[in-house]
C-alpha cells in the first residue's frame, strides 16, 4: 500500500480514505500508522489502550475518563497521544488548560475550549445563548450568568457539533480550572453516554474536587517500573557513569519528567556525593507550584531545608523552631 506523510506520521492511503468506522478497524489492527516519536510513552501501554478503546468505540456512546497523578508523571503527554489518535479517526478536538493565573476568572477555561464553536451559538435557544454570551463577556447583561443555563448551552454546542462527527474534549491541569468551568465540566460529564463525545480530564492527585460520579472511569498514573525507568533514562542520557545513573534512578522514583530533566541540570554530572541534585527550571516549576497549597508552617520548614547546606534533619527542625519563635514574637 502507498503511504503519505501527515504531521510527522506515516499513514496508509487506505486509512486516509477510510470512513470513521473503517478507520477505527484499521487502527485496532495497527494499520493506521505510527505515533510520532515525540508522543511515544514508555510503560504506558495499558493506559493508552484504555483511551484507545474509549475513542475507537465511540459508536457505542460517549464517556468520561479522569486521569490523575503527581506532577511530571505523564498526564499531559498521555492527553497529547489521545488527541493525536482522535484526530486520526476524524474526531473534532477541543482543549482547555487550567492556568493558575486565571483560576479566579469565571468561565475563562470554558471560553478557551468553546471558542471554535461560538459561531454556532446563534442556534441555541435564547435563554441558553444569553447566559453563555454573558458568561464570556459578549453580552450587555450585567447580572451573573445562570451556571445551569451555561452548562446546558455548552452541552448543546457539543452535541450539535457531533452531527458532523465525533468529538474529543480535553481538560488538562484541571486543578487550576476556574470553579465555574469545573462545575460545567462536572455537569456535562454525567450526560455524555448517548452522544459521541469523549471527555478526558487530567488533574494532580492531591486535588480535592471530584468530577463525575461513581460510574466515571478513573485512571491514576503511577511511576514507571525499574526497567522502563532505566530505558527512559538511557534514551535521554546515554553513557552516564554507573554511580550517577543509579542516583538519578533513585531520586526520580519512576517519574518520567525527573528522568528526562535530572541529567540536564546544571553541573548534574558533577553532583557526585553532594546532598542535592541540581534541578532544571522545568522541574522546579512542576513541583514548586504545590507550595502554595501547604500550611504556612510546612512552607517555612521547606524553605529552611532548602537553605540548609547539609541533610541533618535535627538542624532543619531546630532552625524551623527558631524561625517560628521569631515570627510569634513579631506578632505578639
Amino acid at each position: 500500500m502507498a503511504s503519505v506523510d501527515l504531521k510527522g506520521c506515516r499513514l496508509t492511503d487506505d486509512y486516509v480514505m477510510a470512513t470513521p468506522a473503517k478507520k477505527a478497524n484499521l487502527l485496532r489492527k495497527g494499520h493506521a500508522g505510527a505515533i510520532p516519536a515525540s508522543l511515544v510513552l514508555r510503560g504506558r501501554k495499558q493506559d493508552i489502550a484504555l483511551i484507545n478503546r474509549l475513542i475507537e468505540r465511540i459508536d457505542q456512546g460517549g464517556s468520561t475518563l479522569v486521569i490523575s497523578g503527581e506532577p511530571g508523571i505523564g498526564k499531559s503527554t498521555l492527553l497529547d497521544v489521545a488527541k493525536h489518535r482522535a484526530s486520526e479517526l476524524g474526531f473534532s478536538v477541543l482543549s482547555m488548560t487550567g492556568v493558575l493565573a486565571e483560576v479566579h476568572l469565571p468561565f475563562a477555561a470554558l471560553e478557551q475550549a468553546l471558542r471554535p464553536l461560538m459561531k454556532r451559538a446563534v442556534r441555541l435557544v435564547p435563554r441558553q445563548r444569553s447566559a453563555l454570551l454573558a458568561a464570556f463577556g459578549m453580552h450587555d447583561d450585567t447580572a451573573a450568568p445562570d451556571i445551569f443555563l451555561v452548562a446546558l448551552a455548552t452541552l448543546s454546542l457539543l452535541t450539535e457539533r457531533t452531527t458532523r462527527g465525533p468529538l474529543l474534549l480535553v481538560a488538562d491541569d484541571a486543578q487550576w480550572l476556574d470553579q465555574a468551568t469545573f462545575d460545567v465540566l462536572a455537569f456535562i460529564s454525567r450526560r455524555l453516554s448517548s452522544d459521541p463525545v469523549v471527555l478526558l480530564v487530567a488533574m494532580r492527585d492531591d486535588f480535592n474536587n471530584s468530577l463525575g460520579d461513581t460510574s466515571t472511569l478513573r485512571l491514576r498514573l503511577s511511576g514507571l517500573d525499574h526497567v522502563d525507568a532505566e530505558n527512559l533514562l538511557d534514551a535521554n542520557a546515554p553513557g552516564l557513569p554507573a554511580e550517577l545513573r543509579s542516583r538519578f534512578l533513585k531520586e526520580a522514583s519512576g517519574n518520567p519528567l525527573a528522568l528526562e530533566e535530572l541529567p540536564r541540570g546544571e553541573r548534574a554530572t558533577e553532583a557526585g556525593d553532594g546532598p542535592w541534585l541540581p534541578l532544571t527550571g522545568r522541574l522546579e516549576r512542576a513541583f514548586s507550584s504545590r507550595l502554595s497549597d501547604l500550611p504556612h508552617s510546612a512552607q517555612l520548614l521547606l524553605f529552611v531545608a532548602a537553605e540548609n547546606d547539609g541533610t541533618s534533619l535535627h538542624e532543619i527542625l531546630s532552625a524551623g523552631e527558631a524561625c517560628w519563635a521569631s515570627e510569634w514574637e513579631s506578632i505578639s
